[in-house]
């Protein structure tokens, strides 16, 4: 099936019936992030009724201090020319927070 036959999927919602490219449209979703929900499972009022992000909308990201600096994560990895991913993966994997930004990302032939 296409992209823009999926979009035209009709989804029904408290007796209202559109196709599923203008309930995301109208819900201020893309119409991939509304296919992706249903086909995780999610009931369709659900599907069309959750806005996006909602699970960091209010979130507090976690700080970590070094040398009197408090940043997050992403910015730690920026200043240090590293991916967040591998310094979250270093930080899960015991390496306290000065080693972790400060030692290469690749190792030495």
């Amino acid at each position: 099936m296409t992209k823009q036959m999926h979009e035209r999927r009709i989804l029904a919602v408290d007796g209202v019936s559109k196709e599923l490219g203008e309930w995301a449209f109208e819900k201020g979703l893309t119409a991939d992030t509304l296919l992706k929900r249903l086909n995780r499972g999610w009931d369709v009022e659900k599907a069309v009724n959750t806005p996006a992000h909602t699970r960091r909308s209010n979130r507090q990201w976690r700080r970590y201090k070094l040398d009197g600096e408090s940043l997050t994560l992403g910015e730690w990895a920026k200043r240090a020319g590293l991916r967040r991913e591998t310094l979250r993966y270093r930080m899960e994997h015991g390496w306290d927070l000065r080693r972790a930004v400060t030692e290469s990302a690749r190792r030495d032939a």
